[in-house]
């Protein structure tokens, strides 16, 4: 709770970010649990999002804690979403995400989606809504599943952290070139599936 407490009182109070930024870190590793404990939350829950917690992580536990975090926090979100969607059954699965959002992905998702696929995916499509989607109604196992979504989220795990400490701290080089190199993932991943998904009509 000492690093919410501070990341607070950086908004409330007139407190120097130098001070609060040597708080967290001494206390890095329960900054880190508790923004992989964040983000998992609102990976299952998934109208919610985190994202500008990260901005505010990323400058006090620095960008890589911040994305390993990230990256943790979205992983074992996205498996807990992936097994309720497989094992909770609709009623149950209710309880996290809309089921028109679900059913909206039922048409555009096969049932034996690619390993490939899986991993372009991750770059285009909500973490949240995508392990629903799977869960529900892909064949897809459980092992292929995990490591093509470890694959998928690393990207922007690092990239949203890297992006928010470069945007504090002005280094608007990095932030550019993260940006630039996000939106050619983005659109290339969305072109070869798109493409991917014309061959199966």
């Amino acid at each position: 709770m000492l690093c919410i407490g501070a990341i607070v009182a950086s908004f409330r109070i007139d407190v120097p970010l130098e001070k609060i930024q040597l708080l967290l870190e001494q206390h890095t590793m329960y900054g880190a649990v508790i923004l992989a404990s964040v983000m998992f939350v609102t990976t299952v829950i998934a109208p919610l999002t985190s994202l500008p917690l990260v901005l505010i992580a990323s400058p006090l536990l620095g960008p890589f804690t911040t994305g390993m975090a990230c990256f943790v926090g979205w992983l074992s979100g996205a498996i807990v979403a992936f097994l309720i969607g497989r094992y909770g059954g609709k009623p149950f699965i209710a309880h996290f995400i809309s089921l028109d959002t679900l059913a909206s992905y039922e048409k555009r998702i096969s049932p034996r989606i690619s390993f490939l696929a899986i991993v372009l995916l991750r770059l285009i499509t909500p973490v949240d809504i995508l392990s629903y989607v799977l869960g529900t109604f892909s064949l897809v196992s459980f092992r292929t599943y995990v490591s093509a979504t470890m694959i998928g989220i690393a990207w922007f795990s690092f990239a949203f952290a890297y992006a928010g400490n470069s945007l504090i701290k002005g280094n608007y080089v990095l932030l550019g070139g993260i940006g630039v190199a996000s939106v050619l993932l983005i659109v290339g991943a969305g072109i070869v599936v798109r493409t991917m998904l014309n061959k199966r009509r």
